[in-house]
């Protein structure tokens, strides 16, 4: 489906180099589920530029935005003003929430790779009996990207565990998820970030058995 939608909001995150933009659909009939996509379809510099950008929560549309240096599309993004109209397509990804949900969802994200999970979680904390979930969540070294709430919601939602990476060694988050993988065999891991960080992790997977159907996967660029 495709429409057009009006920036209410452009905000600032903790992380300075990434930003929020809220949207307000012109159509009356947009839903999403929590972990899908949307496109963003722009004329720049005489050629149309499409972006994918996923849903930051779960009952609005809201997109989170990693300000790439010399990118195409989100540096006009980034400084667009309120009242500005976009060209959105979508929804579209099938990276959602199993049905039925399992009694252990493992997320596994990097940096940006979080937002789709994020959407997830905040839809997964308005039912009344949420399963147990453990999130693996990897930074660069200096980024906050959700780190302070997610921390919060550590200590208030007895389901929720963090196990947070914020600097170390390389593909440490694979060191982290072999160790619950071992204790714990039979959760359902789902994996969103860059294909350099998606692709080791699924290699460990299937090294513990895991195959096509068993776990999900959000891969950007």
């Amino acid at each position: 489906m495709r429409f057009s939608a009006k920036v209410i909001e452009n905000r600032e995150t903790e992380d300075e180099h990434v930003r929020t933009l809220v949207l307000q659909p012109e159509t009356p009939n947009f839903t999403f589920l929590p972990g899908q996509w949307v496109s963003i379809r722009q004329p720049l510099a005489e050629k149309e530029v499409v972006r994918a950008y996923s849903m930051l929560e779960p009952d609005r549309l809201v997109l989170c935005l990693d300000a790439v240096e010399n990118g195409l599309l989100s540096p006009y993004l980034c400084s667009i003003s309120p009242g500005t109209v976009l060209q959105v397509a979508g929804p579209y990804g099938n990276f959602v929430l199993p049905d039925p949900l399992p009694k252990h969802l493992l997320f596994v994200a990097r940096y940006t790779g979080i937002v789709p999970i994020y959407c997830m979680l905040r839809h997964l904390q308005g039912l009344m009996n949420p399963p147990r979930i453990t999130l693996i969540y990897s930074l660069p070294s200096g980024a906050p990207l959700f780190v302070q709430e997610l921390t919060a919601w550590q200590q208030s939602w007895p389901q929720f565990q963090l196990e947070l990476i914020e600097k170390g060694p390389q593909h440490r988050e694979q060191e982290v998820l072999t160790r619950i993988l071992r204790q714990e065999p039979h959760v359902f891991p789902m994996i969103a970030g860059i294909n350099d960080f998606v692709k080791p992790v699924r290699t460990l997977l299937a090294e513990f058995g895991y195959k096509r159907g068993q776990y999900a996967f959000e891969k950007f660029g």
